[in-house]
């Protein structure tokens, strides 16, 4: 067995010496956080044993092994301080501070080498040979190793690297504080100097926050002052730091003042501003500075937004369940698949108002996308889309009928479900093959089907019956009231590139996003129709898509008796 020396105990043959407590506080580095190194020496025979070195000066440990019947020959406080160099830092600074700290420069430490990192000059050490293994250590842990392999290598400093992820930039913090220097150190010093400054802001001292307490009294004096003062935020400078890594910035969250308006789109937008700099999402918070203490900060879920992912894959899960029914019964809308309503943006109205035709009628026309009715693009490129009916919800959205292809309930009738005659099941058309003796020539004469679990699934199944059909159904929904965009059950905003009226889909979607954020204070998020989708996903998020102005349709499309 080889004999191999660390800083408390050394181990040789068949023998281990545990060296005295004191020795591993000889041995130790008194700035733990700069490179350590270990060196290994050749191996010797202990016909010709000797003595092995260990810097302990301002770098360097060494760890030493020798050879197979090598012998321990000097405890580790004797060892001498000679045999090693200390470490290279290509550009660190010169000479150190007064207090034995140095620095090294943020460009040769992440720049000259970005994959590597900083780089290390290990000088040639005496007895250096074939198989000696140099280790870097950082605070007592391995970051780089080199195994002495080869002749040339004798004799050549070796060249280590201490990776990225193990460097931490810090300053030589100076106290720029004012308050001490004009003998003030406490909060009863500074109200007594803010006085005789006659509460002028800019001529108030800086409390240390370097000096626990006197930040504590920075805080107690602010709350000394009368409350038109206290009211005032507090101020605390913070050395810049490196814009262009914002992934080492300790950073911890974002917020937005709750009373204020519009403040969390800006929160947002710093949220994706973060995402995009470094592939990390922060949450973000909400601020209210006139909660009780425990209660100022708070987290909703509906803020971030990252939340669209996880809106796309609930809308994909919904799409693809085609069961006929819900656990408890019900019908499949309250469970599965995806009602959406394709209309325009306008500054005339909100988009998610019943439109006047829709309030004539009672009636708001929706299109119910499911895998297995196969269609294959809404009316319009864009709208908005509503949980699904067994949804906690404010205000009921109540499905009334189903239309298989386009029930043409754009003209003024007294029943958007009954408009060319009864309903299906009034008609005795219960089954596919009774709904394609009489409809399959002309499927938008169809009846409508009722909301029973079978009707509304025959509503579904007699669609390939009509290859050619329109790309989409009509589900009649009941007209709820206007200015209620809290109380109905909205779950997004979609757009589409492909649709049977022509728009600009997204920059409409997004307007009606702003709109929504605008009237309510809440984010909406929009997604992306593809029906089309190789892969069966038809709902995707991009965030880079949201928070953006929009626009509103340049010209509305009305619709006609065919639609």
């Amino acid at each position: 067995m080889g004999a191999r020396f660390y800083a408390d105990q050394c181990s040789a043959g068949d023998g281990v010496y545990r060296a005295p407590e004191d020795a591993a506080q000889i041995l130790s580095w008194e700035k733990p956080q700069l490179p350590l190194v270990r060196k290994q020496l050749s191996p010797v025979r202990s016909d010709s044993a000797q003595n092995v070195a260990t810097s302990v000066n301002s770098h360097p440990v060494a760890q030493c092994t020798t050879g197979a019947f090598a012998m321990l020959v000097q405890h580790a406080f004797e060892i001498s301080k000679t045999g090693l160099i200390e470490p290279e830092i290509p550009d660190r600074t010169l000479p150190q501070l007064p207090d034995g700290v140095w620095g090294i420069n943020a460009a040769a430490a992440r720049g000259v080498h970005p994959d590597k990192g900083l780089q290390i000059y290990i000088h040639p050490w005496s007895q250096m040979g074939r198989g000696d293994d140099c280790e870097l250590l950082l605070d007592g842990n391995v970051v780089d190793q080199y195994t002495i392999i080869k002749d040339v290598d004798i004799g050549q400093r070796v060249t280590l690297y201490v990776a990225p992820r193990h460097l931490t930039a810090t300053k030589n913090t100076q106290d720029v504080s004012s308050c001490a220097g004009q003998g003030v150190t406490d909060a009863a010093g500074w109200l007594i100097h803010f006085q005789q400054q006659d509460q002028q802001p800019q001529r108030q001292c800086s409390l240390s926050s370097l000096v626990p307490s006197q930040f504590m009294a920075s805080l107690t004096a602010h709350q000394g002052i009368d409350d038109d003062w206290s009211i005032q935020p507090t101020q605390l400078q913070v050395r810049n730091w490196d814009s262009d890594a914002p992934g080492q910035i300790p950073i911890q969250a974002l917020f937005y003042d709750a009373t204020k308006t519009g403040a969390m789109l800006g929160a947002q937008k710093d949220q994706r501003d973060y995402f995009n700099a470094t592939g990390d999402w922060l949450p973000v918070l909400r601020m209210d500075l006139t909660q009780a203490p425990d209660a100022v900060f708070g987290f909703d879920q509906q803020d971030q937004l990252y939340i669209g992912y996880q809106l796309a894959s609930r809308l994909n899960d919904r799409y693809t369940e085609t069961s006929p029914t819900c656990q408890n019964g019900k019908t499949a809308y309250y469970c599965n698949g995806v009602l959406l309503r394709g209309t325009q943006a306008s500054t005339a109205f909100h988009m998610w108002n019943p439109s006047p035709g829709s309030v004539a009628n009672n009636g708001v026309s929706f299109t119910y996308l499911r895998v297995d009715a196969a269609l294959t693009k809404p009316v319009f490129k864009q709208g908005f889309i509503v949980r699904e009916s067994a949804a906690p919800t404010a205000t009921l959205l109540t499905v009334m009928c189903a239309y298989p292809f386009d029930g043409a309930t754009a003209v003024p009738v007294e029943d958007t479900c009954r408009i060319r005659s009864g309903m299906c099941n009034e008609l005795g058309v219960t089954d596919v093959q009774a709904w394609a003796s009489r409809y399959a020539a002309s499927p938008g004469s169809s009846c409508a089907f009722n909301i029973d679990p079978a009707q509304f699934q025959l509503n579904i199944d007699v669609r390939p019956s009509v290859p050619n059909g329109d790309g989409w159904n009509e589900v009649m929904i009941r007209t709820w009231p206007q200015n209620i965009p809290l109380q109905i059950p909205l779950e997004a905003f979609f757009y589409s590139l492909n649709a049977y009226f022509d728009s600009d889909g997204l920059p409409q979607a997004q307007f009606g996003q702003r709109d929504y954020f605008e009237t309510t204070g809440r984010f909406l998020p929009i997604v992306k129709l593809e029906l089309e989708a190789a892969d069966g996903r038809v709902f995707s998020y991009n965030p880079q898509e949201q928070i953006a102005p929009g626009a509103p349709a340049a010209i509305l499309i009305v619709p006609g008796s065919d639609l």
